[in-house]
């Protein structure tokens, strides 16, 4: 399995935001994403002002932060702190579902924004090595 980032095409991922932070007082939003096999996932980015955990609920997820680069199996979890670059994808030939957990809370469409790494919500597209 190669730990190498696909160059970044347009992502097939589909997001579904569970909750929302209007539903928990503005504590925490929820977003689940499926990437189809060897999808790019996200581009480089950061969120300056979330923190996201990510947890694998099936498949097998690469994430790169701060230029170290792992993977996450089934079960596995990993933080983001705010202004942390990173950016995942899947590198395998299944696909890879995971939660996504920002705090503080977001909109449903902050959250849709989030977990896109979309320049234009977040703090810009990142070049990561």
């Amino acid at each position: 399995m190669s730990h190498q980032r696909p160059s970044h095409a347009a992502t097939n991922a589909v997001r579904t935001v569970i909750t929302t932070g209007d539903e928990t007082g503005g504590h925490f939003t929820v977003v689940a994403v499926t990437l189809p096999p060897h999808d790019p996932g996200t581009p480089p980015h950061r969120h300056p002002h979330h923190a996201e955990g990510c947890y694998v609920i099936d498949g097998t997820l690469a994430l790169t932060q701060d230029a170290c680069t792992t993977t996450l199996a089934t079960g596995a979890s990993a933080l983001m702190l705010p202004g942390v670059p990173h950016t995942f994808w899947n590198p395998t030939a299944v696909p890879t579902t995971i939660l996504l957990i920002y705090r503080p809370g977001a909109t449903e469409a902050e959250a849709l924004a989030l977990a896109t790494g979309s320049p234009n919500e977040i703090d810009g597209l990142l070049k990561m090595p």
